[in-house]
């Protein structure tokens, strides 16, 4: 499947579900963490450059949650395929430059890919992927462009849009690959189970919103076949 990963498992959509620590968390992360801590209650940037524990077990934490970018609901290879986008990173949900005791815990790291992460910084807004809801979002097929359906609170509307916005979810890279993807589901439908598994939630949208309507014909007439 070109670009798209050899295997994958995950069925979520958008809102993931929270999965217990990998085995060897205890030993390789919260533990030489919390001591590093009590040395150091408020870490430098350096300093935990130097003792990111966190990474002993990205690989464990890739395989847990089947290698799926927690905030753009799309697989991504754990390592890098010639750009940034292509590569699995841990984040922390609260910002360790912000609240260090929450560093090393496992509750608060979040699978992504590593520019969602680095756009993401220390910003407290985005939602959290273990508490939102599949059907706050929707993708608007007239620009691949993702944003808050309209069976989301007006409460939470400003901060999904405020959220993409902060993230790049929007931004081209992401827009061309919704339509790579897309493609691949119009044209070889053989391959749909598999794609499924890959992009769960732009998947569940073309199922959603091409029920009763005539919008995977239109997306086959607009998007090229895959390798044409």
């Amino acid at each position: 499947m070109g670009p798209f990963c050899e295997k994958a498992w995950r069925k979520d959509m958008i809102r993931v579900t929270k999965i217990e620590p990998t085995a060897s968390y205890e030993q390789k992360v919260r533990i030489p963490g919390e001591a590093f801590l009590a040395l150091n209650p408020l870490p430098t940037r350096e300093q935990f450059k130097r003792n990111d524990f966190w990474t002993e077990i990205h690989d464990e934490m890739y395989d847990a949650y089947q290698g799926i970018c927690m905030y753009c609901a799309s697989w991504t290879p754990r390592t890098p395929t010639g750009a940034s986008l292509w590569q699995s990173s841990i984040d922390h949900f609260i910002p360790k430059g912000v609240f260090p005791k929450l560093a090393y815990d496992w509750s608060n790291f979040r699978l992504c890919r590593n520019d969602i992460n680095t756009n993401k910084g220390e910003d407290l807004y985005v939602p959290d992927p273990f508490a939102i809801r599949n059907d706050w979002f929707a993708i608007d097929f007239a620009t691949w462009r993702v944003g808050p359906s309209e069976t989301a609170p007006i409460y939470v509307r400003n901060r999904i849009r405020s959220s993409f916005v902060r993230l790049g979810l929007n931004e081209d890279a992401y827009v061309e690959e919704r339509q790579a993807a897309a493609a691949i589901y119009v044209h070889r439908p053989a391959e749909r189970d598999e794609l499924e598994l890959l992009y769960p939630f732009l998947i569940a949208e073309l199922a959603r919103q091409s029920e009763g309507t005539a919008l995977l014909n239109e997306l086959r007439g607009i998007l090229s076949p895959p390798g044409v």
